[in-house]
C-alpha cells in the first residue's frame, strides 16, 4: 500500500475529526473506512461531515454516523474506460479499488485519469507567418 493510499484509510472506529485530518493529509477529498481485516465498509467526504455538522453531530462524534456505506467501488480488472463511465455516470472524482476480498488496494482519481494519455506516435506542427493577421478589421477592406 503506498503512503498516499495510507493516508486516508482510517478504521471504521474513528471520530469525525480523525477522519477529516485523513482527508486533508490525503488531499484527496476522502477517506476510506476500513474494518479489523482492511476491508472497505464506508467512505466519507468533506461534503458528509460539513452535512453531518450541520445536523448537530460534533468532531467527537464516530465516524459512522455520517460515511456512506453504500459506495461504489471497482476491481482490479476494471478498465479505464469503465472507470471513467462510472464517475461521469455518477458525477464522482474519486472511486476505490477493491481486490476480491474487499480490501482497498488503490484510489482512482478523475483528475489523474483525465490528464494526458501516452501515446506512442506524436508530432509538432509548427506554422510559418510573422505573427501579424492581415491587418485588416472587420469594417475595414483593403480598397480604403
Amino acid at each position: 500500500m503506498t503512503d498516499k493510499l495510507a493516508n486516508i484509510i482510517v478504521s471504521e472506529n474513528v471520530s469525525i475529526r480523525a477522519a477529516l485530518e485523513a482527508i486533508d493529509r490525503g488531499a484527496v477529498d476522502i477517506a476510506l473506512a476500513v474494518d479489523a481485516e482492511q476491508r472497505l465498509v464506508g467512505t466519507v467526504t468533506d461534503g458528509d461531515i460539513r452535512r453531518a455538522i450541520l445536523k448537530g453531530s460534533g468532531l467527537a462524534d464516530p465516524i459512522s454516523t455520517c460515511m456512506s456505506r453504500h459506495f461504489t467501488a471497482v476491481g482490479t480488472r476494471a478498465t479505464r474506460a469503465e472507470v471513467l463511465d462510472t464517475m461521469r455516470a455518477r458525477v464522482f472524482e474519486q472511486i476505490p479499488i477493491l481486490d476480491d476480498d474487499g480490501r482497498v488496494v488503490g484510489l482512482h482519481l478523475l483528475r489523474e485519469m483525465l490528464g494526458a494519455v501516452v501515446r506512442p506516435n506524436w508530432a509538432l506542427v509548427m506554422a510559418g507567418g510573422r505573427g501579424e493577421g492581415s491587418g485588416l478589421s472587420p469594417t475595414r477592406s483593403r480598397n480604403q
